[in-house]
């Protein structure tokens, strides 16, 4: 219980931190954004002080996908579309890039392997979703189909809802 609690005050100090930006404006990161920080470099390093930690290696893959996933959400659409410009150029990856003009109550989902390989039928996700109520109900639903089309883990989903 103590590493859990010394990681989770790290985690807070980190969040309420502020980073200088090179234009003159300052970002925090919160207590979420701060925690997430230190649990990664905590499961990297596998200790917190003199406390050694074991942190399960799909654990530890999860939680990249799902910062990785947070990050390009984060970024937006506009940075996202430049990086995969950029490794278009370098024939890298081959997009496939269209454009569809949103409205109010559409939801957008960015989600892993975990998700579209064990569900492959884009109606039943498109249905799940539909059906819930809020975004964090889809996530659940999406997750438990995946788990019963035979996924165990790396199962990363983010749903926005568009209002």
């Amino acid at each position: 219980m103590v590493p859990f609690l010394l990681g989770r005050a790290r985690g807070l100090a980190v969040g309420m931190g502020s980073i200088p930006l090179p234009n003159g404006m300052h970002v925090k990161l919160g207590a979420a954004g701060g925690a997430f920080i230190v649990s990664l470099l905590a499961g990297h390093t596998g200790r917190i002080g003199k406390f050694r930690l074991f942190v399960p290696p799909a654990a530890k893959n999860l939680a990249r996908e799902l910062g990785l996933m947070l990050f390009l959400a984060g970024v937006g659409t506009t940075a996202g579309a430049q990086l995969v410009h950029i490794l278009g150029q370098k024939g890298l990856v081959q997009p496939d890039m269209f454009y569809e003009t949103l409205q109010e109550g559409d939801h957008l989902l960015l989600c892993s392997d975990g998700l579209w390989e064990m569900v492959p039928s884009d109606s039943r996700i498109v249905e799940l979703i539909g059906s819930a109520a809020n975004p964090s109900q889809a996530c659940q639903a999406l997750v438990k189909a995946a788990k019963e089309g035979g996924g165990d883990d790396n199962i990363g989903i983010v749903i926005v809802k568009v209002s």
